[in-house]
Protein backbone atom coordinates (compact mmCIF):
# COMPACT_ATOMS: atom_id res chain seq x y z
CA UNK A 1 0.00 0.00 0.00
CA UNK A 2 1.38 3.62 -0.96
CA UNK A 3 2.13 6.54 1.58
CA UNK A 4 -1.55 7.59 3.23
CA UNK A 5 -1.66 11.28 3.21
CA UNK A 6 -4.46 14.26 4.36
CA UNK A 7 -4.59 16.64 0.86
CA UNK A 8 -5.46 20.00 2.53
CA UNK A 9 -7.73 21.31 -0.61
CA UNK A 10 -11.31 22.98 -1.48
CA UNK A 11 -11.57 20.24 1.14
CA UNK A 12 -9.88 17.84 2.80
CA UNK A 13 -9.20 13.94 1.82
CA UNK A 14 -7.42 10.57 2.09
CA UNK A 15 -5.43 10.53 -0.61
CA UNK A 16 -2.33 8.25 -1.31
CA UNK A 17 0.12 8.97 -3.23
CA UNK A 18 0.74 7.55 -6.78
CA UNK A 19 4.39 9.35 -7.59
CA UNK A 20 5.97 12.34 -5.69
CA UNK A 21 9.26 14.00 -7.08
CA UNK A 22 11.01 17.05 -6.73
CA UNK A 23 13.30 19.88 -7.46
CA UNK A 24 14.81 23.17 -4.85
CA UNK A 25 12.08 25.20 -3.89
CA UNK A 26 8.75 22.78 -4.69
CA UNK A 27 7.29 19.26 -5.41
CA UNK A 28 4.86 17.97 -7.83
CA UNK A 29 2.96 14.91 -6.38
CA UNK A 30 -0.39 13.09 -8.22
CA UNK A 31 -2.31 11.69 -5.64
CA UNK A 32 -4.93 8.67 -6.18
CA UNK A 33 -8.30 8.84 -3.58
CA UNK A 34 -11.66 6.95 -3.81
CA UNK A 35 -14.12 8.48 -6.07
CA UNK A 36 -17.98 8.26 -4.83
CA UNK A 37 -18.37 5.10 -7.17
CA UNK A 38 -15.55 3.51 -5.40
CA UNK A 39 -12.43 3.74 -7.87
CA UNK A 40 -9.79 5.83 -7.64
CA UNK A 41 -9.78 9.79 -9.29
CA UNK A 42 -6.03 10.79 -9.27
CA UNK A 43 -5.20 15.09 -8.95
CA UNK A 44 -1.68 16.66 -8.47
CA UNK A 45 -0.27 19.13 -5.93
CA UNK A 46 2.35 21.41 -6.68
CA UNK A 47 3.81 22.57 -3.44
CA UNK A 48 5.56 26.07 -3.97
CA UNK A 49 5.90 26.45 -0.44
CA UNK A 50 9.76 26.53 -0.28
CA UNK A 51 10.20 28.66 -3.20
CA UNK A 52 7.67 31.32 -1.94
CA UNK A 53 9.71 31.46 0.93
CA UNK A 54 12.98 31.74 -1.08
CA UNK A 55 10.94 34.64 -2.84
CA UNK A 56 9.64 36.02 0.34
CA UNK A 57 13.21 36.47 1.96
CA UNK A 58 14.06 38.11 -0.86
CA UNK A 59 11.94 40.76 -1.81
CA UNK A 60 9.32 40.81 1.71
CA UNK A 61 6.50 39.93 -0.92
CA UNK A 62 4.57 36.39 -0.17
CA UNK A 63 3.52 34.68 -3.58
CA UNK A 64 -0.12 33.44 -3.98
CA UNK A 65 -1.54 29.71 -2.82
CA UNK A 66 2.29 28.34 -2.54
CA UNK A 67 0.81 25.10 -2.56
CA UNK A 68 -2.05 24.24 -5.45
CA UNK A 69 -4.32 21.32 -5.69
CA UNK A 70 -5.99 20.66 -9.14
CA UNK A 71 -8.55 18.94 -11.18
CA UNK A 72 -9.78 15.57 -10.76
CA UNK A 73 -9.39 13.12 -13.61
CA UNK A 74 -10.55 9.58 -13.74
CA UNK A 75 -7.23 7.72 -15.29
CA UNK A 76 -3.72 7.11 -14.08
CA UNK A 77 -2.47 8.39 -17.60
CA UNK A 78 -4.57 11.54 -17.21
CA UNK A 79 -2.93 11.72 -14.03
CA UNK A 80 0.00 11.81 -15.62
CA UNK A 81 -0.70 14.68 -18.38
CA UNK A 82 -1.84 16.86 -15.08
CA UNK A 83 2.17 16.32 -13.92
CA UNK A 84 3.69 16.91 -18.02
CA UNK A 85 2.65 20.42 -16.77
CA UNK A 86 6.20 20.21 -15.44
CA UNK A 87 8.84 18.54 -16.62
CA UNK A 88 8.10 16.08 -13.22
CA UNK A 89 10.53 13.12 -14.86
CA UNK A 90 13.60 15.07 -14.61
CA UNK A 91 12.99 15.93 -11.34
CA UNK A 92 14.21 13.75 -8.06
CA UNK A 93 12.06 10.82 -7.27
CA UNK A 94 11.38 10.57 -3.88
CA UNK A 95 8.10 8.56 -3.77
CA UNK A 96 6.54 5.91 -6.00
CA UNK A 97 3.48 3.84 -4.86
CA UNK A 98 4.39 0.26 -5.48
CA UNK A 99 1.02 -0.67 -7.56
CA UNK A 100 2.12 1.72 -10.32
CA UNK A 101 6.15 1.11 -10.08
CA UNK A 102 6.31 -0.18 -13.75
CA UNK A 103 3.82 2.27 -15.26
CA UNK A 104 5.76 5.46 -13.32
CA UNK A 105 8.78 4.14 -14.16
CA UNK A 106 7.81 3.67 -17.91
CA UNK A 107 6.25 6.99 -18.23
CA UNK A 108 9.83 8.50 -16.79
CA UNK A 109 11.74 6.15 -19.46
CA UNK A 110 9.29 7.76 -22.05
CA UNK A 111 9.87 11.60 -21.31
CA UNK A 112 13.37 11.11 -20.73
CA UNK A 113 14.08 9.43 -24.07
CA UNK A 114 12.68 12.16 -25.51
CA UNK A 115 15.59 14.47 -24.06
CA UNK A 116 18.76 14.98 -26.10
CA UNK A 117 21.10 12.68 -24.93
CA UNK A 118 23.36 15.40 -22.50
CA UNK A 119 19.92 15.80 -20.62
CA UNK A 120 19.66 12.32 -19.69
CA UNK A 121 21.73 11.56 -16.51
CA UNK A 122 22.58 8.12 -15.39
CA UNK A 123 22.19 9.50 -11.57
CA UNK A 124 18.73 10.68 -12.38
CA UNK A 125 17.89 7.73 -14.25
CA UNK A 126 19.17 5.47 -11.38
CA UNK A 127 17.12 7.21 -8.56
CA UNK A 128 13.74 6.73 -10.17
CA UNK A 129 14.67 3.04 -10.65
CA UNK A 130 15.34 2.94 -6.74
CA UNK A 131 11.97 4.73 -6.01
CA UNK A 132 10.36 2.16 -8.11
CA UNK A 133 11.67 -0.98 -6.08
CA UNK A 134 14.01 -1.69 -9.26
CA UNK A 135 17.75 -2.73 -8.51
CA UNK A 136 20.57 -0.83 -10.98
CA UNK A 137 23.73 -1.55 -12.10
CA UNK A 138 24.94 1.19 -9.20
CA UNK A 139 23.45 -0.80 -6.75
CA UNK A 140 24.82 -4.21 -7.92
CA UNK A 141 28.43 -2.56 -7.77
CA UNK A 142 28.07 -1.33 -4.21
Amino acid sequence: MGERVDVTGPRDIEAEIVVRAGVEGGRVTLYRARSAAGGWEYFRELNQAMLCEMVEDMDGSVPDRPIKVGARVATFEEGLALLDVDPWAQFYATVVHPEYADRVLAAVMQRLGRLPERDQSDSLISRWHRACGRATDDDASR
